[in-house]
């Protein structure tokens, strides 16, 4: 009681030497520091948890939605880039016919290169918030199948239970069930509000309602990737070394203002990786006294070529997980496949007369688990896919 008022009287008179304004909280600072007592100590303690209780209403799936499609999540996505109309949009149009080892003409095409690097990676952005929100959408629909089924489950054996026929632990179980499955479906219903307002930033949309229903199917390919045609392909096509090579065409005498460039450029692109990045690599022709033309051209040549091997790592590295997103699919489909067919032969045989309906509707619940964890491995794979074409460079062409 004495330290608090011994601290208000402290602020009291602080304010009134401030003419009656409301003193800054950081000017108080040093005060309370002061007048702190030292922290209580003493054992372990628990961390409870207190969650009122409220009516929670039921989770439901908006009435209206608007569709968007994979092609318009690709446009989009390249207009909304954010920094890429400005590095494409930064200098005039040189109208005159371009010479070797003119800086004039190279320096817009760099930038250019700069934008493409960036569009590549913000559609994967938009892109892999799109297969997610798919596989959103579908796994919800399977939910609600779910949800129908155990309530006829719990209506049944609410009416056993009452005259007798099964024991009342069957209903604690059953309600246990309803639980897990109200948890993923809140736990769904956040990540669809979380991906729409994703969305709706990354393709500039404006305005987050109505929700966005990603219009696309699912589909798995089962075709091989050639690993050493698909480095061929990045080294090609990636920004990033295009970057490097268009470098090789400025003069020596041009090098200040190359990693001027550079250094604009360089956090936009984000090389990163243990080996020396970039910009201190070109850094190191800098500090080179005077050095000759072809030394300047030689040092770049060897920069292009450790970045063809880095990307030539990260383009296997895409592939092994894309393949191994596959198999995963692959076998989910096989566990789908299997329930669908004890399914048909549960309802075969609860058509002649047999006393198999819980045995169906635990059948019918594991299917729909299959389905939406094969839902969930296929969107995987579509994942892995986004960044196999980001890393070879193709998304910023499709």
């Amino acid at each position: 009681m004495i330290y608090r008022l011994t601290m208000a009287i402290g602020l009291g008179v602080l304010a009134s030497c401030l003419g009656g304004c409301r003193v800054p909280a950081s000017r108080t600072a040093g005060l309370v520091a002061e007048l702190a007592p030292p922290l209580e100590q003493g054992p372990r303690q628990s961390v409870s948890v207190v969650v009122p209780a409220s009516a929670v209403p039921p989770l439901t799936a908006p009435g209206l939605y608007r569709y968007l499609t994979l092609d318009e999540c690709r446009r989009r996505a390249f207009a909304a880039t954010p920094l890429a109309g400005l590095l494409t949009g930064a200098a005039e149009p040189d109208q005159r016919p371009p010479r070797k080892h003119d800086r004039f003409f190279l320096l817009p095409v760099l930038r250019a290169y700069a934008a493409d690097e960036l569009r590549n990676r913000h559609i994967a952005e938009a892109l892999t918030d799109f297969y997610r929100l798919a596989a959103v959408e579908g796994q919800w629909d399977r939910l609600l199948q779910a949800e129908e089924l155990l309530q006829q489950q719990q209506r049944a054996v609410e009416a056993a239970v009452q005259q007798g026929l099964r024991p009342a632990s069957d209903r604690i179980a059953l309600h246990r069930q309803m639980q897990e499955l109200r948890t993923r479906q809140s736990q769904l219903h956040s990540a669809r509000i979380v991906l729409n307002a994703s969305l709706v930033e990354r393709l500039a949309l404006g305005q987050a309602e109505p929700p966005l229903w990603p219009q696309t199917e699912l589909r798995l390919d089962l075709r091989e990737v050639d690993a050493e045609a698909a480095v061929a392909t990045a080294w090609l096509y990636r920004p990033d070394l295009n970057v490097l090579r268009l470098l090789n065409q400025f003069q020596h005498r041009d090098r200040e203002q190359v990693q001027g460039v550079i250094q604009a450029i360089h956090p936009l692109l984000g090389i990163e990786s243990p080996r020396p990045t970039l910009l201190s690599r070109v850094k190191l022709v800098r500090l080179l006294p005077n050095p000759p033309e072809e030394h300047w051209h030689e040092q770049l040549r060897a920069l292009v070529h450790s970045r063809q091997q880095q990307v030539a790592s990260e383009v296997r590295a895409a592939i092994a997980v894309r393949q191994a997103r596959r198999a995963t699919a692959v076998a989910q489909q096989a566990e789908v496949d299997s329930w669908r067919q004890q399914v048909a032969e549960l309802e075969k045989r609860q058509a002649v007369g047999q006393a198999v309906t819980a045995e169906l509707l635990t059948a019918r619940l594991e299917l729909l688990r299959a389905e939406a964890a094969l839902i969930q491995a296929v969107a995987d794979w579509h994942l892995a896919d986004v960044q196999l074409r980001q890393s070879l460079g193709l998304l910023v062409r499709e």
